[in-house]
C-alpha cells in the first residue's frame, strides 16, 4: 500500500487500499502489484510509454497476469488509461474506448480539483442492497428454471459479501454476450483486457449457472492455462446441463411424474446449497485474511508506541 501511494493520486487512497488486500488474497498473491508498481514508479519518473511497455513486456506475464497488470495500472496510474492504450492488441472495442475516455477525463478532473470522491464501504453496501432485485432479475433470463433459487441466494451473498455485488453485472453481461451468440474467444478477450472485470469469480459464476458455462469456461481456462484445476468441475456441469436440457426436452413431449420432479430438485437444491457454502467459506476465509493482516498492522504500531513510553520512562 505504502509504495503505490508514491504513484497514484491521494484521492485514490482507499481504492488503492482495497484493490492491494484483494490481489493480495488473489491468483497471484500479490506477484501482479509489484509489476503494476514497478510501472507506475517508471512512469512517474518521466520514463516514456514505449519503456513502460518494455518493462511490462520483460515482467515475464501469462496472458492472464499481463492484463491484470494493465487494468491495475489503468485504475491508478495518472497516465493509467494512456499505458493501457498504448498496450492495447489490435482495435480498442467502443466500450474499452469509453472507459478509456472516463478514466482521462477522471484523471483530469483530479488534476484540475473538480473530482468527486466515490462512494465510502458503508455506501457502496447500501447501493448494492438496493440492486438485488435488479441482479436477480437480469440474470434469471439466462439460466435453467431450475437454478432460479441458487441464482438468488448467490446474488444475495456477493452483494452482502466483502466486495458489495462487485462481480455480479459483469457475471450477468457475460453470460448475455453468451446468449447473443458472442464467441469464446471474443469473452476471454475482454475479460482480460477490461479493468472492472473480476474475472476469476464472474467465470465461476458463469460456469455454475450459464447454459453455455462448462462449454465457456473450458474454452478460457485452456487460453490462461489453468484447464486442470477445473477439468473436474466443468465435466460434472456439462453433466448436470445434458439433465437440464433432457428435463426440458421431455418436458414439451410428456408428462413428467410430479416424484420424478421432486427427486431432482433435490438433487439439484442439494448441488446448490454445496456451492453457494464453499463460495460463503470462501469469502469468509478472504476476510479473515484481511483481518489478520490488519490486526498484525496495529500490534506494530502497539509495539512502536510501547518503545517511544519505555524511552520517555528511562529519560
Amino acid at each position: 500500500i505504502k509504495r503505490g501511494e508514491g504513484f497514484i493520486n491521494p484521492e485514490r487512497a482507499e481504492e488503492w487500499k482495497k484493490c492491494v488486500e484483494a490481489r493480495a488474497s488473489d491468483l497471484y498473491h500479490g506477484m501482479d502489484l509489484d509489476a503494476a508498481i514497478e510501472i507506475m514508479e517508471k512512469l512517474e519518473s518521466g520514463a516514456t510509454l514505449d519503456e513502460a511497455k518494455e518493462l511490462l513486456d520483460s515482467q515475464g506475464h501469462s496472458g492472464a497476469s499481463y492484463g491484470i497488470v494493465r487494468s491495475i495500472i489503468f485504475s491508478f496510474s495518472k497516465q493509467g488509461p494512456e499505458f493501457w492504450e498504448h498496450t492495447a492488441y489490435g482495435e480498442i472495442s467502443p466500450e474499452n474506448r469509453k472507459a478509456i475516455d472516463d478514466k482521462k477525463r477522471e484523471n483530469d478532473s483530479i488534476k484540475n480539483g473538480t473530482y468527486k470522491r466515490k462512494l465510502s464501504y458503508e455506501e457502496e453496501k447500501q447501493v448494492a442492497e438496493s440492486r438485488i432485485p435488479e441482479w436477480i432479475e437480469k440474470g434469471s433470463k439466462f439460466i435453467y428454471p431450475e437454478k432460479l433459487e441458487e441464482w438468488k441466494k448467490h446474488v444475495e451473498s456477493r452483494a452482502r459479501g466483502m466486495f458489495v455485488g462487485l462481480s455480479l453485472d459483469e457475471e450477468i453481461e457475460l453470460m448475455q454476450r453468451l446468449e447473443d451468440g458472442a464467441t469464446f474467444e471474443e469473452l476471454t478477450q475482454t475479460i482480460n483486457d477490461d479493468e472492472t472485470r473480476v474475472y476469476i469469480g464472474a467465470v465461476n459464476a458463469v460456469l455454475r449457472f450459464s447454459r453455455l458455462g462448462p462449454e465457456f469456461t473450458e474454452y478460457f481456462e485452456k487460453a490462461i492455462g489453468e484447464y486442470d484445476s477445473y477439468r473436474e468441475r466443468i465435466e460434472a456441469q456439462k453433466k448436470e446441463n445434458a439433465e437440464l436440457d433432457e428435463l426440458h426436452r421431455d418436458d414439451s413431449t410428456k408428462e413428467v411424474s410430479a416424484e420424478r420432479r421432486t427427486e431432482e430438485q433435490e438433487i439439484t437444491d442439494s448441488s446448490a446449497e454445496k456451492e453457494q457454502l464453499t463460495a460463503e467459506i470462501s469469502e469468509i476465509e478472504q476476510q479473515l485474511q484481511a483481518l489478520k493482516a490488519k490486526e498484525a498492522e496495529l500490534k506494530k504500531a502497539l509495539g512502536d508506541k510501547q518503545s517511544q513510553l519505555n524511552g520517555l520512562e528511562e529519560k
